[in-house]
């Protein structure tokens, strides 16, 4: 198998291309591969150094072309063609696959419960939220270990009184624009300016055909009266609480802020829980069990500072659900023998003895 190498060769880089080398051997070394099918394998490493504190990020991408997608160049056999690669992460779970609903605040990411749709010798796989590129999610962890864990009630609603704080503080500048609007509309030259376009409506109206005294009359009173719905629009627009933007951000946020004293003591430390709703953007905590609400979880703090920063804590694969759904319906393995290889590939590596030997 054809190996891309990782590029540079710092210690931490030479350390996690040794980890991946290790774990490619024994892709190798699986039933499915041996002999090998009628494919081309290919595999390429990456190193991702990280913020101080952090681990670092290893990847491979693991590519089976069939002979149709393959050429040689240079006296070389390549690939020539677009598949979907089977993708290990190291130290690493693309919090954007999970949904495409996250937040983040000062302690993190925090994510609707991603569902699990399966698993693999008894580690879950996640739903993701669609596409090859996030078609479900295989976490490899030491025995005992979560991905996730609970977030309190107190942390998603003090999240949603700070987004909302942030909208409002957003959208101030808008009050300001207002309120020029109406102080131009109200001043001198605003209220001579209304006046001439007053006379100018009449004179044109007039002009039109002949018109009746009444006629006339009730004109002038519409012209005053839609100069006065309009005073009053740029009046309301120009005070916070009756803003059309401000306004109902304010409304909210009295409402969230609220929502969040009067949680008692217990509340505070139960799990959150947040309903989806297309209509209104940004989180909306609900108790737990609230129907349609579901579970707020965020990242579980899986990183032990004192291992090296190239240790491994877990692994993430991706595209092997999409490989799995595909053979399930039966798709033609003559046009895409990469799922079926992809699936088988995935279900044979003893992952238990990846992670009780591999990982940290």
């Amino acid at each position: 198998m054809p190996v891309d190498r990782i590029q540079g060769r710092s210690p931490d880089a030479a350390e996690m291309e040794k980890g991946l080398l290790t774990l490619l051997e024994r892709i190798k070394a699986v039933p499915p591969l041996n002999p090998l099918p009628d494919v081309y394998p290919r595999a390429t490493l990456t190193f991702t150094p990280t913020a101080a504190g952090q681990p670092h990020r290893g990847d491979m991408m693991l590519g089976f072309w069939p002979p149709s997608m393959t050429r040689v160049r240079n006296g070389r056999l390549d690939s020539a063609g677009e598949l979907s690669h089977l993708i290990v992460y190291v130290n690493w779970v693309r919090t954007e696959s999970m949904d495409r609903t996250f937040w983040k605040d000062g302690q993190g990411v925090l994510m609707p419960q991603p569902k699990q749709v399966g698993d693999v010798q008894g580690f879950p796989v996640y739903e993701g939220f669609g596409g090859a590129e996030v078609s479900g999610i295989l976490v490899i962890q030491p025995k005992g270990r979560s991905l996730f864990e609970p977030v309190s009630r107190e942390r998603f609603h003090a999240f949603e009184v700070a987004d909302f704080e942030r909208r409002v503080a957003e959208a101030m500048p808008v009050i300001k624009t207002a309120q020029e609007k109406y102080a131009a509309f109200v001043s001198p030259e605003g209220r001579a300016a209304q006046q001439q376009r007053t006379a100018t409506s009449l004179a044109q109206y007039e002009k039109a055909r002949p018109r009746t005294a009444e006629q006339m009359t009730y004109r002038a009173q519409e012209l005053k009266r839609l100069e006065a719905d309009e005073e009053a629009r740029l009046q309301a627009d120009a005070a916070p609480a009756t803003n059309r933007v401000v306004g109902p951000l304010t409304t909210q946020l009295a409402a969230a802020t609220a929502a969040r004293a009067a949680l008692t003591a217990t509340q505070r430390t139960e799990q959150a829980c947040h309903v989806p709703d297309s209509r209104i953007m940004g989180p909306h905590p609900a108790a737990l069990g609230t129907p349609g609400c579901q579970p707020v979880v965020s990242l579980a703090r899986w990183n032990e500072p004192s291992l090296p920063r190239t240790a491994w804590r877990l692994l993430s694969i991706e595209r092997y659900w999409t490989s799995s759904e595909d053979v399930r319906r039966g798709v033609d393995r003559s046009r895409t023998p990469w799922a079926y290889v992809n699936k088988a590939v995935v279900e044979s590596v003893d992952w238990q003895a990846v992670a009780s030997t591999l990982l940290k």
